[in-house]
């Protein structure tokens, strides 16, 4: 769904790698800065640390309509307990200063798949201005 809204628009799709043996939180910022140089055709960032390769990704993509799908993201934070809250900053400190001639800010879908098969959509919306959700909307 996210790749075919994302069509008309660039994407950036960064997938955690599966949590096999000798997938390690190093291993996991590794592939998510190769994934950075990759796709948008810049320089490899440092991976030492999350809050880094976010900050460098919003930085790249700042000025433009950007598609960010960042997926397994539960796969990426495995065995890094700093990697959701550092999400969180990053989202809070740079993608949502990000602007572009049509867009303000960011946008973060969550899609959460449960043991169960249960799938839980969260659409949440971020603005500087009251939104009402209305029988319109």
């Amino acid at each position: 769904m996210v790749i075919e809204f994302a069509s008309k628009l660039s994407l950036v799709k960064i997938t955690g790698l599966a949590p096999e043996k000798g997938i390690t939180a190093q291993t996991q910022r590794d592939n998510f800065a190769n994934k950075i140089q990759q796709q948008l055709g810049i320089a490899k960032p440092a991976a030492d640390d999350w809050e880094n390769l976010f900050i460098y990704l919003a930085q790249n993509t700042s000025k433009k309509n950007i598609v960010i799908l960042l997926d397994e993201i539960s796969w990426m934070a495995e065995g890094d307990p700093s990697f959701l809250p550092t999400l969180k900053n990053a989202r809070d400190d740079h993608f949502q200063k990000n602007n572009t001639k049509n867009q303000q800010g960011c946008q973060i879908d969550y899609l959460i798949q449960t043991k169960y098969n249960g799938l839980f959509v969260c659409e949440i919306k971020f603005s500087k201005k009251t939104h009402l959700i209305t029988s319109n909307y």
